[in-house]
C-alpha cells in the first residue's frame, strides 16, 4: 500500500514554509562522527528519506530516497544566519531532493549545526524531536527505536459535522471538474516569483534571565498563561505601531498526545492552531480560550481538511498567492484565510532542556515558518531560563520589527 501524503500536503507548495534550527555545541567532532549520526537519525526516523512522488492520477505519496548529505563549513567561510538565508530562498525538488539540509560550521572550540527542513515532514516539535536525537547520536547515547510515521493516526475526536462533510463534499465535486495537479517546474516559477515579490527577514532577541520569573509571577497575578500574555503584549505592541486595527492573531499548539497513536518523539505534523479576530488586546485571552476549550473550533480545521480532495487542498498556494484563478481554489483559499500579509502568529515551543548531553549546548534558536498570511510570525523557545524569540517578517524593516519587539517588552508585564 503506497504512503499517501495526508493533510500535510497543505504546505508542500508554500513560498515560505521552511523549518529551521542552529544549535551551537561547545566541541568539534569529526566528519565521520556527524556522517554517522545522520545514520543514526535517518535510521531512527525513516522521513528523513522521504521524497514526494506523483502518481499518475495526481496522487501524491511518498517514497524513499537516498537521504540527508551535510554541507561543513568554517565561521571564516559563513556564518548560520547567511547560510539560512541562502539555503532557504533555494526551492526544494520534492521528486528528488532529501527535504532536510544540515549544515556545520566550525569555530574555534565550537560547531554550529544547522537544520532547514521542509515543514511535510515535521512541525516544530518534530524537528526539535530530529536535532534532540542527532546530539544523542553524537553523544552515543540514540534510541534505536524505530519510529515511523504512523499511517491512518486520527484524533480521537471524530468527525466535525455534518455541515462541514455537506461543504467539503460540494468543493470536491466542484474541484473535480477542473482539477489541476501542478508540477515541480511550475511550483519552481512561482516560488521564485512570489520571494521576489515578498521578501522576508528574521529578527533574533533575547531576554534576560530575570525576564521569566518576573512574566510568570505576574501572568498567576494575573490568572493568564504566559502564552497568553505573550500574544496579548505583541498584539498591543502591532496596534501602537498600526493605529489600533483590528488584527487576526494565529495561535498553534501540538496535539500529538490526542491522536490514537500518540507521536511525541516522532517527526511528521501533530499540530493545530485556531485564529481569532482583535480589536481590544485585553481580549486575547477570553478568545484564545473560548476556542482551545472548544473542541469543534480546536479542531476544526483538521478534520476539514481531512474531507477535503488532497489536490485541491495543494492548490491553495497557487490560488492565494500566485496567479491561479480556479473558483474553487480561490474559495477554499479565502475559507483557510490563505491571503497575503493579514495575520499574525504564535508558535511557542515552551520551556526545553538541553543538559543531558556530555558537551555543552550554549546555544540553541528555532527559525520558525514564515507562512505567507502573516505579516509577521514568532518563534519562540525557552532554554536555560532564556526566550528566545525569532520574528520573521514580510513587508516591513528591522526597524519597524525592532520597535515592535521593544513595545512587545515595555508592555508584556502591564496589566
Amino acid at each position: 500500500m503506497k504512503n499517501l501524503v495526508g493533510n500535510e500536503i497543505i504546505y508542500l507548495n508554500s513560498p515560505n514554509i521552511n523549518v529551521c534550527y542552529k544549535v551551537r555545541i561547545d566541541f568539534n567532532f569529526s566528519n565521520a562522527d556527524y556522517e554517522n549520526a545522520i545514520i543514526a537519525v535517518e535510521h531512527r526516523h525513516p522521513i528523513l528519506k522521504y521524497v514526494v512522488k506523483t502518481d499518475h492520477d495526481g496522487q501524491r505519496h511518498y517514497e524513499t530516497n537516498g537521504g540527508i548529505s551535510i554541507q561543513y563549513y568554517t565561521e571564516n567561510e559563513t556564518d548560520w544566519q547567511k547560510w539560512y538565508y541562502e539555503t532557504d530562498n533555494i526551492p526544494f525538488v520534492f521528486e528528488g531532493d532529501s527535504l532536510v539540509k544540515v549544515a556545520v560550521i566550525r569555530g574555534d572550540g565550537y560547531s554550529d549545526i544547522v537544520f532547514l527542513g521542509h515543514h511535510i515532514l515535521g512541525d516544530g516539535i518534530g524537528y526539535l524531536n530530529l536535532v534532540r536525537d542527532f546530539l544523542y547520536a553524537l553523544d552515543g547515547k540514540i534510541d534505536n527505536e524505530v519510529l515511523e510515521i504512523p499511517q491512518n493516526n486520527h484524533l480521537k475526536k471524530k468527525n466535525g459535522g455534518f455541515l462541514l462533510k455537506l461543504f467539503a463534499g460540494s468543493l470536491n465535486k466542484r474541484w473535480n471538474k477542473s482539477k489541476k495537479i501542478f508540477s515541480n517546474s511550475e511550483y519552481k516559477t512561482f516560488f521564485a516569483k512570489y520571494r521576489e515579490q515578498n521578501p522576508t527577514g528574521i529578527y533574533l532577541a533575547e531576554t534576560e534571565k530575570e525576564f521569566l520569573p518576573k512574566l510568570k509571577a505576574d501572568c498567576k497575578a494575573r490568572g493568564v498563561t504566559v502564552n497568553e500574555a505573550i500574544l496579548t503584549a505583541f498584539v498591543r505592541s502591532i496596534q501602537l505601531q498600526n493605529e489600533g486595527k483590528s488584527i487576526r492573531v494565529g495561535c498553534a499548539a501540538s496535539i500529538r498526545n490526542e491522536f490514537e497513536i500518540p507521536t511525541p518523539k516522532h517527526m511528521g505534523n501533530y499540530v493545530t492552531g485556531i485564529s481569532i479576530d482583535v480589536e481590544n488586546a485585553e481580549n486575547v485571552p477570553v478568545k484564545l480560550r473560548e476556542k482551545f476549550n472548544n473542541p469543534k473550533k480546536r479542531y476544526l480545521v483538521i478534520h476539514f481538511l481531512d474531507k477535503v480532495e488532497k489536490s485541491l487542498v495543494e492548490s491553495v498556494m497557487y490560488a492565494g498567492y500566485g496567479d491561479y484563478e480556479n473558483p474553487v481554489s480561490k474559495k477554499l483559499a479565502e475559507q483557510l484565510h490563505e491571503q497575503h500579509g493579514k495575520s499574525f502568529g504564535v508558535s511557542n515551543l515552551g520551556v526545553q532542556s538541553f543538559d543531558d548531553f556530555s558537551f555543552n549546548v550554549s546555544d540553541v534558536w528555532f527559525v520558525n515558518p514564515a507562512f505567507p498570511q502573516n505579516f509577521l510570525t514568532i518563534g519562540l523557545i525557552t532554554v536555560n531560563g532564556i526566550m528566545k524569540f525569532c520574528l520573521r517578517y514580510s513587508g516591513m524593516n528591522e526597524t519597524q520589527i525592532a520597535n515592535i519587539y521593544n513595545k512587545f517588552k515595555w508592555t508584556v508585564a502591564k496589566p
